[in-house]
């Protein structure tokens, strides 16, 4: 049986969409039909890290606020309060 996938073939590269063939079944599996899927977030971390590395992807915008790895738990309670979204823990 046949089926798309996006696979990262490795890093810089972008995502080639294309046909994998899928294994029949093993003992004590089942196949399963799925209606929907998405990108793996290991797999999405690595690829954001890489453009924004070259440039290509902008990520200052979506931070709210930088804070030392001191400040761990601080961060942690404004998340909780709603006050930012997004914050970066810098390792000094």
């Amino acid at each position: 049986m046949q089926a798309n996938a996006a696979v990262l073939y490795e890093v810089s590269k972008p995502l080639v969409i294309e046909d994998v063939e899928v294994l029949e079944p093993g003992a004590h599996e089942v196949r399963v039909r799925w209606a929907a899927n998405g990108v793996c977030h290991s797999d999405l971390h690595v690829m954001l890290i890489d453009l924004f590395m070259d440039g290509k992807y902008q990520l200052k915008e979506l931070v709210s606020r930088r804070l030392p790895l001191s400040e761990l738990n601080h961060a942690v309670d404004l998340m909780k309060q709603g006050e930012v979204k997004r914050s970066v823990i810098v390792y000094e």
